[in-house]
């Protein structure tokens, strides 16, 4: 099973020549098979903590390490932004395969990558034409290109509507079947998370709590089992 292993991590940031210290000593594992959702309030540190997991936040001390079956540490990792961050003069196929310097991905690909968000007939639309669902899809389609091992995502439905929301839930759930490829998502929406995870990091106050959720996604939310569970979240974010 491919995972991360977090062992003595501590995060701090100097504001005004002082240290605040958002993490200390933490020690975790988050399976990169699974969909994982890291969830909190604003402020807690579960977008800091995501992008240390990308590499793309220094830690003050402690390690993050990539461990799989093959004891392999070489990966690729494809992050989601909460804005989906299109560029504006690119057409949707031309975002999508951005990245491609070396001309790689065939326009066959590139209809595989709509198809799996939906959004097959759109690729010659330029993003003004598109909702911000659509962006969202698009900046999901784009990241699976990268044919990443594991895939980050920053609240990347946080903006959208009630049924838009809903909708790319679902979407990420038949992504997560389709491909195989796990999945760390930070959101602050308790419905959201017991909704998409198999694993739920809750952070409260500096302090993490793991929940292993084993039914199949998505959940009837409305299940006293999932009654209980939002109470006791609810009850840790306080």
């Amino acid at each position: 099973m491919s995972k991360f292993i977090i062992k003595n991590l501590e995060k701090t940031f100097i504001n005004d020549n002082k240290n605040n210290t958002l993490f200390r000593d933490i020690n975790l594992e988050i399976s990169a098979d699974k969909i994982t959702v890291i969830l909190g309030k604003s402020g807690c540190g579960k977008t800091t903590l995501l992008r240390i997991i990308a590499g793309l936040e220094k830690i003050s001390s402690g390690t993050v390490e990539y461990l799989d079956d093959k004891k392999n540490k070489d990966y690729k990792i494809g992050f989601v932004f909460q804005e989906s961050r299109l560029m504006p003069w690119l057409s949707v196929e031309d975002n999508i395969k951005i990245h491609d310097t070396k001309n790689k991905i065939s326009t066959s690909d590139i209809d595989r990558f709509l198809d799996l968000v939906s959004l097959k007939d759109c690729k010659k639309l330029f993003p003004n034409a598109l909702s911000g669902g659509m962006s969202n899809r698009v900046a999901i389609a784009r990241a699976l290109a990268y044919n990443p091992d594991i895939l980050l995502m920053d609240e990347p439905f946080s903006a959208l509507d009630y049924f838009t929301r809903k909708n790319l839930q679902q979407t990420l759930i038949e992504i997560f079947k389709n491909t195989k490829k796990g999945i760390i998502f930070v959101t602050h929406d308790i419905d959201e998370a017991i909704t998409i995870a198999n694993d739920i990091i809750v952070i409260s106050n500096g302090n993490f709590k793991t929940f292993n959720i084993k039914n199949p996604q998505p959940k009837d939310i409305d299940k006293l089992e999932f009654l209980e569970l939002k109470k006791e979240i609810k009850e840790l974010l306080k």
